[in-house]
């Protein structure tokens, strides 16, 4: 890149005029990787549209601090108790490793990632209600398991309320070839939810 882009400033500025430009319609806008000292600028920008913006950082201070958050349209009215930021680590169930170190280890590194899954209750006008979850999957690509846990506890997270719809925005890091995917849209996994994705869905790839 031209360093010129590399500048914070520079690129929090081209951030909020590309919001601004898909504020016309008043979407919901998820964000992954709010850094925690745009995270304010963030908040007054949103109050000044009539949005609330709802948002919690979990990084470290290497990374900016990095955090996932949730804009909603002030028409919603969201009750800030319908709003939980959830820690998926603390879902991940324990599996018998005793034979393979490696696993193991892999196990240990999924557990200590503090990556937040964000879950807020959007009732309509029409009286139908969903829940809209946004995550971030930690960058894990070369330990796999790392993310197969990850995603099977935010599975068993989605689950917990099967008679609600719901829509899982986020940041995967996983390819759509990948056995990462393949298990993220498995039906026949233990917390018995199907995930379908929209992408598919609306555009045939």
């Amino acid at each position: 890149c031209d360093p010129i882009f590399l500048d914070r400033l520079r690129r929090k500025n081209a951030i909020l005029s590309l919001m601004t430009s898909w504020l016309r319609t008043s979407p919901i806008i998820v964000l992954q990787e709010v850094p925690y000292n745009w995270k304010q600028d963030f908040d007054r920008y949103f109050t000044k549209r009539d949005y609330t913006f709802h948002c919690m950082n979990y990084g470290q201070k290497t990374n900016g601090i990095l955090g996932v958050g949730i804009a909603v349209p002030n028409f919603y009215a969201i009750d800030p108790t319908e709003v939980e930021f959830i820690r998926v680590a603390d879902y991940i169930n324990d599996i018998d490793s005793s034979d393979d170190n490696e696993v193991e280890s892999n196990i240990e590194n999924a557990k200590k990632r503090a990556n937040l899954v964000v879950r807020m209750m959007i009732r309509l006008n029409n009286g139908k209600s969903f829940y809209l979850y946004n995550y971030h999957m930690p960058c894990a690509f070369k330990t796999p398991l790392v993310q197969i846990l990850h995603i099977d506890a935010l599975k068993r997270i989605i689950a917990s309320f099967p008679d609600i719809p719901y829509i899982l925005a986020g940041d995967m890091n996983i390819l759509p070839t990948s056995k990462e995917y393949e298990f993220l849209t498995d039906t026949t996994s233990p917390s018995s939810i199907t995930l379908k994705s929209s992408y598919l869905i609306a555009n045939k790839e």
